[in-house]
Order: C-alpha cells, then structure tokens, then sequence
C-alpha cells in the first residue's frame, strides 16, 4: 500500500456514495404531484390515467413559490442553463407533440417543439412529465450536474402548476448533493386585456400626472433608449405617443385649463421647452438659449410659466416667461426649485439664503425659512418643507410651516425629498380638489430599503393615511396627482435594484383613496 492510498480510498468512496445517490434519485424521481401541494392553492385537476392533462394556454412567466419570499420565472425553470426570461409563457398541445413558446414584451425569444416520440414527455394522471437536466457552479465553469422532472398540470382556477422534483442530484468536488432546487409554483392565467397592454407599453415610465378634468394621463416613457412623451386613458388603453422624435422629450406637465403640455426636449440639439397640443399638433418652441433647463411650472392661470436654467460653471436661475414664449427674463439669480402659490401671488423657490418666496414680478423677496421647500398648502398660506438634515449621513424629515415662519410642525420622518427638487412635478396636483388632503409619494432615506410608499397627510400635517409597503424593495416615482374627483391617485413605482425580479411589477399604478383596489395601469420595464 502507498502512502497515496489512505488519500485514494475516501475519493473513491465519496464517488461511490455520490453514484449510488445519483442513480437513486433518477430512479425515484417521478411525480407524484398531489403529494404537499400548498394548502392554500386551489384544487388540482384530475385526468383520466395516461392522458395528458390540458394545460395549453397562456400565462405570466414570473410564478408564486409555494415556500418563500421570491417568485420565479417558468422559462428559467424550464430552460435552466439558458439566460432567457419572459413575460409570458404560450403553451400549445398537440397530439404527439407540445409547443412552449416565451415571449417578452411583443417579442418572441425562446420556442422548444417537445415530442412524446422522442421522450421529451410524458403524460400521467398526475401530471406531464418533462425530464431536465441542468448545470451548476460558478461563472465560466461547471461545479456539478442535476437531473429530475418538471411534473405540469392545472387548477381549478385555471393555474399553471409546476412541481420540480429531484433537482441537482450530483456530484459537487465528489461531494454528493440532492435535492436542490425542488418546489412547487404557480402560474396564473395571463389576461388578455392586461397582456395586450404589457406588450404594447412604452419602458421606463415616469412622471404620471391626471388631466385638469380627469380624462387622461400622461406620462413620459424611454423606447429603445429614446425618452417620449405619451398620453392614455384612465385605464393605461389607448396609448398614443405625442412627441414622435429621435431626441429626448421628458418632464410633460399639464396646463391648468388642459389643453397644453408642456415639455423639455433636446430635438434641436439642446434642452428647450415646448408645448403641443393633446392630439401632437400646434408644437411650439417657447425658449432658444443653449443652457439646461428642469423644474417647469405653469402659473395657475396659464399665463406664465417658470423654470430652472442652468449655466455651467454659474448655476441655477429662475427664469420666467411667458405662456407663448415671450417676455422672458431672469427673476431671480443662483436659486432653483420654483413652485407657484395656488393664488399666483408668490413663487416659493429655493436661494442662496434657503426658503424664499417672491412676486411673479419680482417684488417682495424674503426668505422664510432653512431647508428645502416641496410644495404650498393649496389656501397658500403655508409650506411643507425638509429642513437641512446637518450631514449627508442624517435623514431629513418634513415639516410644515406657515409663510411667515411660524407654526412649524414635524410631520414625517426619515424620508427623501431631494427628488422633489430635480423634476418638472406640479405640486398642486399633490392636493385633493378640497384642498385638505396632501398625497406624497414617500421613499425611505438612510440605510432603509423598505417602508416606501403612498402616504396622504391633513393640511394640519397629521397622518391621514400610510400605505408605504414594509418589506418589498420598491422605489416611488416624485410626481403623483389626484384624479379630479379626489377619490383616485396615480402614481408610479420600480425596483430598488435594477435587474431585481421586481422589474416586473414596474409601471404606473392607480389606487383608491382609502389603499384599495390597487391597480397596474400601464407596465414598464
């Protein structure tokens, strides 16, 4: 005997050991579907024996998971070693054959023709059965391999139903491995309406607001990398693009009386504004000067419209112009951030001195406090604020405080409201048409991943309402409104992380007022 020996004999048994697992796994793999199904899910149904159960149809790729937090996506599980995912997943069954089809967004990306013939299925009163094999390990090599079933059948509800047996039973560095991956999920039933919607809607939506009379949404969405301004109705149908322009047009913002949106758009070579009418007609150029330009508010009377220009090297200015474009003129040096009183009597702006408010023409500037201003209450006699936060590790709170820097009051804690600053957003569409009821759209700040969400506060400042989610990993969109009857709210929302699985439940969201009857109106990626 070597001295190699004693080293010798644990390898090969642990290959022996990791063998006789293997083949009994391939051996015992076999579906018995009905055996723990989630008590929760609706019944499954029954076949006659050695028939394949009906499960053609279409459903959404991303799946519930019976134990666990993360849902799953059915093209992954059935295409483990391709990096392919969808969302939605055609079935179509034949008699000798069966046909999966994935598709995401409009466009097909995976098609598999299994055949019974060829052992690629089989079918049982328990289910179809399609055998798989998949690799695992690390990126660029291969640590082991798995073998097991896909056992596929319905419920009563008309779910998808996938119960993965016997995954990864291998051999990972001649340690015997089994069992990984197995569970059931569930795949419900795409709907035809929601579908033609999610294959039809613009990516990256941002910016939603309502129409002064409720009719319409607009938004504006990024289509294979470009930045349009769109407009639906209330249901997220009827999608119309209004820009149409290979340069970017974002931050659309709605005139008081409806019948104009105003933009920025880089199509001629820098940012600009413009406005249109809601059937793309009448695009007019309001302003020609080669410097940046955000923050756009309409005055409440339609007559004038304020914004932020920036010059490099110089900073921001608030420039004030006239509703068609004329007249227009600096009204106040190094400040940003101009929101209009709801009476036209002030611009509430952000100055070299903190919060300041001043005349539309250009009398009676003072300053009324230190932070950061979000929006006026809508009788205009009192602001929310974020007051400075001492360091960019502390969180920021909001107050609210009345114009004469009296009555402050804390409201909210540990929030964002930077974003508020960077986006053309009417924040008097914050406000319900009574004026007592203030929506805001809430992320959390420092270190907080969760607790973001809708929270609506009294003109008092107290919390009426707090609908921030406490564990999904969401981030909210700045610019919500209220529809024009006060008893709905739109609002936007994406992951936290790009690439998360939360991707697929990005988009743009209306809700009742008391939290119910959330609904996706529009999907975005």
């Amino acid at each position: 005997m070597t001295e190699k020996e004693p080293i010798l004999f644990p390898i090969f048994y642990r290959v022996c050991v990791g063998g006789i697992l293997l083949l009994s796994s391939l051996f015992f793999t076999s579906c018995v579907i009905h055996q723990d199904y989630p008590s929760g899910w609706d019944s499954l149904i029954r076949v006659e024996k050695n028939k394949c159960p009906d499960i053609a149809g279409t459903y959404i790729d991303l799946g519930e998971v019976a134990e666990g937090k993360y849902p799953r996506s059915f093209s992954r599980l059935l295409f483990p070693n391709e990096p392919i995912g969808g969302t939605h997943v055609q079935i179509m069954q034949h008699d000798e054959t069966m046909e999966v089809s994935v598709w995401s967004w409009g466009n097909l990306v995976r098609k598999r023709l299994y055949s019974k013939a060829n052992k690629e299925y089989s079918c049982s009163s328990e289910g179809i059965e399609i055998p798989f094999k998949e690799g695992y390990g690390g990126e660029g090599f291969e640590l082991g391999m798995g073998w097991g079933k896909l056992c596929l059948t319905k419920s009563a509800d008309g779910s998808l139903i996938m119960n993965k047996k016997g995954s990864a039973a291998g051999v990972v560095l001649i340690i015997p491995v089994v069992g990984y991956g197995s569970g059931w999920y569930r795949f419900k039933q795409a709907n035809l309406e929601e579908l033609s919607r999610l294959i039809s809607s613009p990516a990256a939506c941002a910016n939603p607001s309502f129409s002064p009379d409720g009719g319409y949404i607009v938004f504006q969405a990024e289509i294979d990398g470009n930045t349009e301004i769109f407009m639906s109705q209330l249901d997220g149908t009827e999608i119309r693009n209004l820009t149409q322009n290979p340069s970017a047009d974002y931050q659309p913002i709605w005139s008081p009386d409806g019948t104009w949106i105003l933009f920025i758009s880089k199509r001629d070579g820098q940012e600009e504004l413009y406005r249109i009418n809601l059937d793309g007609s009448g695009l007019t150029r309001l302003t020609d000067d080669p410097f940046g330009k955000s923050q756009v508010q309409w005055s409440p009377d339609g007559k004038n419209i304020v914004f932020s220009r920036y010059i490099k090297g110089k900073g921001h200015d608030i420039i004030i112009v006239c509703a068609d474009g004329s007249n227009q003129k600096i009204l106040v040096e190094k400040a940003f951030s101009p929101r209009w009183s709801s009476d036209g009597q002030w611009i509430l702006y952000h100055g070299k001195e903190g919060i300041q408010i001043i005349h539309p023409d250009g009398s009676g500037n003072r300053k009324i406090g230190d932070g950061m201003a979000i929006t006026w209450t809508l009788d205009s006699k009192a602001i929310f604020y974020s007051p400075p936060r001492g360091g960019a590790d502390k969180p920021r709170d909001i107050y609210l405080m009345n114009i004469d820097g009296t009555g402050k009051k804390k409201c909210l804690e540990n929030v964002d409201t930077d974003r508020w600053l960077l986006s053309s957003i009417d924040s008097r569409r914050f406000w319900d048409p009574s004026g007592r009821r203030l929506v805001l759209s809430v992320n959390r700040m420092i270190g907080v991943q969760g607790g973001d969400g809708i929270v609506i506060l009294s003109r008092e400042g107290e919390i009426i309402a707090d609908y921030r989610e406490k564990e999904r990993y969401f981030r909210y969109g700045g610019s919500v409104s209220w529809s024009s009857d006060g008893k709905t709210i739109l609002f936007s929302k994406y992951p936290f992380s790009p690439g998360s699985w939360e991707r697929y439940e990005s988009g743009i969201y209306i809700m009742k007022d008391d939290g119910t009857e959330i609904k996706r109106i529009i999907t975005c990626r």
